[in-house]
């Protein structure tokens, strides 16, 4: 199994996970984006005994409408870090972005695979 795909993105907030959006990794690339913002990135991947790990960059900028991300921050945009574990058989990732303000800090996410590519 390869994690090369589109998939769907939940950041947990203090209400509870929202939806953030899509985004599409192929091979060492990510982007994707919500209605307000979108994410572009390189990944770096490597396999341990339970699934895929990915470590890389995110660049993330708003482009349209309300530039309230949905973990209550207002921005223009920020760089990240990511970092997310894919268990095989790969249907569900978990992870993390961290950003200095005018990012939101240390925020988890869950990935749910929509489409494979």
């Amino acid at each position: 199994m390869d994690v090369d795909g589109l998939w769907l993105v939940a950041f947990k907030t203090e209400a509870g996970w929202k939806s953030g959006g899509v985004l599409a990794l192929v091979g060492d690339r990510m982007v994707g984006g919500d209605s307000s913002f979108y994410y572009v990135g390189d990944s770096k991947r490597s396999r341990d005994a339970d699934g895929w790990l990915l470590d890389g960059t995110l660049k993330v900028r708003h482009y349209d409408g309300s530039d309230l991300t949905s973990y209550g921050v207002h921005t223009r945009g920020f760089d990240a870090r990511f970092h997310a574990k894919i268990p095989d058989p790969g249907g569900k990732g978990v992870g993390n972005i961290s950003a200095p303000p005018p990012g939101p800090g240390t925020v988890a996410f869950h990935l749910t695979r929509q489409h494979n590519v």
